[in-house]
């Protein structure tokens, strides 16, 4: 009986030092991903453009949130004329703008064809649904 539990005990000891190593293998490997590349990185820019005042414009367009549909289309809320515009791959307005009541802040895609936007003080939020025009 003596030896039974020595053995039990032994192979707890085994079974917590294995998962003891385990975690702090673990752990030190997470650390090591979490670590900053020390490789230097080259910014290049692929496109810029000026985004002038349209004829519905009263200001000159300050683009307070961007992001990016799936099919790669840029989304973009212009906060000084109260819009959300969409853009293409070089940066050209498509569509119609959806004019907003409160000045936008933010926007997100939240889904294939939904965004949801953020308006005046941060109290109003708005889902927007892309229609695709025939």
């Amino acid at each position: 009986m003596c030896n039974y539990i020595n053995i039990i005990q032994i192979t707890i000891i085994i079974v917590v030092v294995v998962v003891l190593f385990v975690t702090i293998i673990s752990v030190y490997t997470s650390l090591l991903s979490l670590s900053p590349q020390t490789r230097p990185v080259t910014l290049e820019l692929l496109v810029s453009v000026y985004l002038p005042k349209t004829g519905d414009d009263e200001k000159e367009s300050v683009l307070s949130g961007m992001d990016f549909l799936p099919d790669g289309r840029l989304v973009a809320v212009d906060n000084h004329n109260k819009k959300c515009i969409i853009l293409n791959e070089r940066l050209q307005r498509l569509g119609t703008p959806y004019k907003f009541t409160y000045s936008p802040r933010s926007v997100v895609c939240v889904s294939k064809y939904t965004l949801c936007v953020t308006c005046g003080d941060g109290k109003v939020v708005c889902l927007l649904s892309l229609i695709l025009s025939m």
